[in-house]
């Protein structure tokens, strides 16, 4: 069933941003960082700052979805480095096949939240006739999630922990390149600022196909260069890799993000009171990562919904994700204690069960809680005010796309989820109209003909030069860039910094933080100290930043220079 809702217009943001600007600059400083370690041959600190650069892209957006400058530099540091297993390729692969028998799926973290790790053990559970193994490429502290070692196992696959034996990323890069002789196809489900892959892949010698799932579609990327196949999850995300990315359609495929049905085992009256609601309360559930309900223009999450709850005696509104704070203590006070957000949570099927209604988050929609409330066969609302250039922002995913309610206007946002609240008839017709579509798509026939599809298409077009060229201009300044740019307006270097120089020899650390401080001086100069010391400093030497003139130096922005 489809639903056409009457839009309203808005108003536009200022396209003149500076911030995408300065963090261009930034960006492009810290590639020129890498390119200037790698013509002195000093590999192993290009490495570490490219994927300074990588993180920093992918969080403070520079106004690109793309490098070919960085793309063709961690290719040059894998042509070096990365060495072919002296074992004999994968015996059954051939030039003809155009199915897989071992699948090696590549993932920086295996995390027990998050629409990442269900992706991957979903999929593994229903392509169960293959054999699947799982390769983890950062240094994970969490153990991996029962539930994909477990699906894992059952195919008669492995779980790779590189992140134990080795930190330096170029021996990441190369363990994971020796593990891949292991499979016919690679699926990269990588985060999209992961350098190990792209290091590990460069050289496609005796390489199975590589398929990258564009699961962060709406941000930067590493790992265009080095893929045979781009599994796209909807169609948005298709256009912005063709138009910003330089990707030829022909190496595109569909494959929606695999769901397994949701049978119930409480009834709805059951939840409610296993989470201490009234049974005759009506539940709005939002469950999205906190930064998604960080307001970038306009009203927030909160400005637009909590007037329908005020309105609605019955309606509760339960967000999980979100830590509770100031602002959300405040609309909890002001709506006796309707409104609450909940924290991170691991466990969430009671809530889904319990709901009466799912609302999307807001300004950053999260497609993956959108399908999972879908399968439990709740109406889906969500509230996008930005233009259509910006549609990765927004929610969008084969099966809802129909039946999805997704309005423009915060007037027409609340009288619709009203409407919802009052009149049950329409409110269940939504649900299950949605539950029946989504499930059609993400799971059964129709998912494995196009997961079919992806691994023909993969070898089909297996080992084809990248059309990526490095005197192409991707550099952009819209209405998406500055929406992104705006999500993490004070994110500083200082953490990639303390992630990836501090585990490096003393004077190599020196190295690349004496070149640093033309880029950024947020850093502690802590690193260059022994833990056991700069635990006793510290204190201090936060201080000292103080003085008069020092803050302005620390934080002044980065200027490029000829």
């Amino acid at each position: 069933m489809s639903l056409d809702i009457p839009t309203q217009s808005h108003d536009t943001l200022e396209m003149v941003d500076c911030g995408v600007k300065q963090a261009r600059d930034v960006f492009e400083g810290l590639v020129d960082l890498a390119g200037h370690f790698l013509t002195k041959h000093q590999y192993y600190a290009s490495s570490v700052c490219a994927q300074i650069a990588a993180d920093y892209a992918c969080i403070r957006h520079p106004g690109l979805f793309v490098s070919p400058q960085l793309e063709k530099l961690l290719c040059t540091i894998g042509a070096k480095f990365i060495r072919e297993s002296a074992q004999l390729p994968n015996q059954h692969r051939t030039a003809q096949k155009l199915k897989p028998t071992h699948v090696l799926h590549v993932l920086t973290y295996a995390k027990p939240i998050g629409g990442d790790t269900r992706f991957v053990y979903r999929w593994i559970q229903m392509d169960g006739a293959r054999s699947h193994s799982v390769v983890i490429t950062g240094l994970q502290v969490d153990e991996v999630p029962t539930i994909l070692s477990d699906a894992v196992v059952h195919t008669g696959g492995k779980i790779y922990r590189i992140d134990r034996t080795v930190t330096n990323p170029i021996q990441r890069a190369q363990a994971l390149r020796d593990i891949s002789n292991c499979a016919d196809l690679i699926v990269l489900h990588s985060y999209p600022q992961d350098t190990v892959p792209v290091i590990a892949f460069a050289n496609k010698g005796a390489l199975p196909p590589v398929v990258n799932v564009t699961h962060a579609d709406q941000v930067f990327w590493v790992g265009v260069s080095i893929s045979d196949v781009f599994a796209h999850l909807r169609e948005g995300g298709c256009r912005l890799a063709e138009e910003r990315r330089g990707i030829e359609r022909e190496r595109y495929a569909f494959l929606p993000i695999p769901l397994t049905p949701s049978p119930r085992i409480l009834s709805r009256s059951e939840a409610k009171k296993q989470i201490g609601l009234p049974e005759d309360s009506i539940l709005i559930l939002s469950i999205a990562r906190a930064m998604k309900y960080k307001p970038i223009s306009g009203p927030s999450f909160l400005d637009v919904i909590t007037p329908v709850v005020e309105k609605h005696k019955k309606a509760v509104l339960l967000v999980i994700g979100p830590e509770s704070s100031e602002q959300w203590e405040a609309v909890k006070q002001k709506t006796q204690g309707r409104i609450k957000a909940l924290g991170t949570m691991s466990e969430t099927r009671v809530y889904y069960e319990a709901a009466d209604i799912y609302v999307d988050s807001f300004p950053f929609s999260s497609n993956t809680s959108l399908l999972e409330a879908a399968g439990y066969g709740l109406p889906l609302v969500s509230y996008f005010p930005f233009s259509a250039q910006t549609e990765v922002l927004g929610a969008g995913a084969p099966g809802i796309d129909g039946t999805l309610i997704k309005v423009t206007d915060d007037h027409t946002y609340r009288g619709m989820i009203s409407r919802l609240i009052e009149d049950l008839e329409f409110r269940q017709q939504m649900g299950e109209s949605t539950r029946r579509n989504v499930l059609e798509v993400h799971n059964g026939y129709v998912w494995d003909r196009h997961l079919q599809t992806l691994y023909a298409k993969a070898f089909s077009t297996h080992s084809k030069i990248s059309s990526l060229t490095m005197s192409t201009n991707y550099e952009h300044t819209g209405e998406l860039d500055v929406l992104l740019n705006r999500l993490y307006p004070h994110f500083s270097l200082t953490g990639a910094i303390e992630q990836y120089v501090k585990p490096l020899p003393l004077w190599l650390r020196f190295r690349i933080l004496s070149k640093m401080l033309k880029i950024d001086r947020t850093f502690s100069f802590s690193l260059f100290l022994p833990d056991w010391l700069a635990v006793r400093v510290n204190p201090y030497m936060r201080g000292w930043r103080k003085f008069p003139g020092v803050s302005w130096w620390m934080n002044r922005p980065y200027k490029a220079t000829n």
